[in-house]
């Protein structure tokens, strides 16, 4: 048996968690969900013609990780520059290069948040992905989690699902005319 292996193709967006990455793959017939973790995989398949329906909800995840980093920036960055600033009014030497190492300290921590700030607010807004099936039911997806990769997930998907459904759809017999005499 040389059976050909599956091609896969990637699909937008991916997922970052303690259950480790999630991605979807298209497969010819199927979407596969795929979450790794160092030694660990686990691998769900979901047919194109078993999908009732996509759904797409916003998170406040954004938000949330928004004030997170912004208080530990912006706070650090405030703290760093305020002892700065007081290093720069003591007369004495040790003193000012106590202030001015604990400044200098606090600083790369500070950076490292509001960069990371700034990543999370040019990623877009977050997002929960569900997919229904006719065969389990409602399943959350692990990826995408982001409103733009999702909204590129569904115009590459919608056209298959249809395409899949139509030709599995069942052709009902056509009625035969009864005539009364």
């Amino acid at each position: 048996m040389n059976s050909a292996a599956p091609a896969y193709q990637k699909l937008p967006g991916r997922s970052i968690a303690f259950s480790g990455i999630g991605r979807l793959w298209l497969g010819e017939d199927h979407v596969l969900e795929a979450e790794s973790l160092l030694v660990h995989e686990r691998y769900r398949r979901f047919f194109l013609k078993d999908m009732a329906a996509i759904v797409v909800r916003r998170t406040k995840a954004r938000m949330w990780w928004n004030v997170a980093h912004g208080v530990l920036g912006f706070g650090g960055a405030a703290l760093a520059g305020g002892l700065w600033w007081w290093g720069t009014f003591v007369k004495e030497q040790e003193p000012r290069v106590v202030l001015w190492v604990f400044a200098g300290m606090i600083a790369p921590f500070a950076l490292f948040f509001l960069i990371l700030f700034l990543i999370n607010s040019l990623l877009g807004p977050t997002c929960r992905c569900h997919v229904q099936t006719t065969a389990a039911g409602a399943h959350a997806l692990a990826a995408p989690t982001r409103l733009r990769a999702a909204r590129r997930v569904l115009a590459r998907l919608t056209p298959l699902i249809e395409a899949a459904q139509k030709m599995n759809a069942p052709t009902l017999p056509t009625e035969v005319g009864t005539s009364a005499e």
